[in-house]
């Protein structure tokens, strides 16, 4: 592996829900994607992923460790994600430059990525933004007819350009999922077929599966709001067999903010969120 990839080892990672089934790849209910792809899911936050991923609340806690108390080893990944997923400030010693280029030139090899041009167009988000396109949202449409009705919504068409004289509908090249990627993924291909991050994240989960045998997962030390999003990691399937996985006490809605903020401290001291949390509160006059 190379050293330049950063490792994120913690002593242990939670997984709420079922029992981690050892090594069994299934496709998820209702054919969605995981945000961990075909991963078991993990964090040291169970309360605030039941909340984001609507499992149910008597739904148990699983401690996962590595074998003989060998601390997890994660590739992480972090800078890899969205630009709103990530606390301000983050920094990473670690460069994923060389990654990105090895993942991106196995995956377009391999066919699970491919170059896709997308129909986009900017539009205010309402009538007082008409004036400040910094305020503009961006939508992909299928097709010019899809434009030519939503713009329609907002009074204008997509051959305008906008007040800072740009068009208001364009193209961008991007790579996207394949059918091969949803195969081995176990979802239709719809759902890697995005015109956002999400198929490149895919592929990295893809190649480091099958190329990183001595990492356990992935990590992403992203940002911390309580029942809305959380630092979390993906579990290999191939390395569940071999990890020590017991039964914490209690269902995940028994967990509360102030103990996934230890949790958080303990595990992982310089996120931002451990260390708000802290911080010595002022005192009330």
């Amino acid at each position: 592996m190379n050293p330049e990839f950063p490792v994120f080892e913690p002593a242990f990672v939670l997984h709420v829900g079922d029992r981690p089934e050892l090594g069994e790849r299934r496709p998820r209910s209702g054919g969605t994607l995981g945000f961990e792809g075909n991963c078991l899911s993990a964090s040291f936050s169970p309360r605030t992923w039941q909340e984001v991923a609507y499992i149910p609340p008597e739904k148990p806690i699983w401690r996962l460790e590595g074998e003989g108390g060998r601390p997890l080893r994660l590739l992480d990944i972090t800078d890899f994600s969205e630009d709103n997923l990530l606390e301000r400030g983050h920094e990473r010693s670690g460069r994923l430059d060389a990654l990105r280029d090895e993942v991106i030139a196995w995956a377009l090899e391999e066919g699970v990525l491919r170059e896709k041009t997308w129909l986009e167009i900017r539009y205010p988000r309402a009538k007082k933004d008409a004036g400040d396109p910094s305020r503009w949202a961006t939508m992909t449409v299928p097709d010019l007819e899809a434009a030519e009705r939503v713009l329609k919504l907002s009074g204008m068409s997509p051959h305008d350009t906008g007040p800072d004289g740009k068009p208001i509908m364009f193209t961008e090249d991007r790579l996207t999922g394949t059918k091969l990627m949803a195969n081995r993924l176990w979802v239709p291909e719809f759902c890697v077929d995005r015109n956002s991050d999400l198929p490149f994240q895919m592929a990295t989960l893809l190649w480091a599966d099958e190329f990183l045998q001595g990492l356990d997962g992935v990590w992403w030390g992203e940002c911390y709001e309580f029942k809305e999003w959380a630092p979390r990691a993906g579990i290999f399937q191939r390395a569940v067999p071999s990890l020590e996985i017991r039964i914490e006490e209690g269902a995940g809605w028994k967990m509360t903010k102030a103990r996934e903020l230890e949790l958080l401290a303990e595990m992982v001291p310089e996120h931002p969120a451990a260390a708000r949390a802290a911080r010595p509160r002022p005192a009330r006059r």
